[in-house]
């Protein structure tokens, strides 16, 4: 079983490879995470300030502040 941490590092990961916006099902798909703990670890890179929810759609975009550090 994955940690958390490596749970977020494949998050990130996608995002990097298949661009800014992802849903959490195109995440789901990309990543062979459960959709519980997409879910999770999102709300905490939201929280953070490294996600901001997309305006009219379910997808999250990367913030500038995550560009930044990566």
């Amino acid at each position: 079983m994955k940690s958390e941490a490596e749970l977020t590092l494949s998050i990130l990961e996608c995002y990097l490879k298949h661009g800014p916006s992802l849903s959490i099902k195109d995440l789901r798909i990309k990543t062979k995470i459960s959709q519980r703990k997409i879910k999770y670890i999102l709300s905490v890179l939201k929280k953070r300030g490294y996600l901001t929810k997309a305006k009219d759609t379910d997808a999250y975009i990367l913030s500038k502040k995550i560009t930044m550090l990566i």
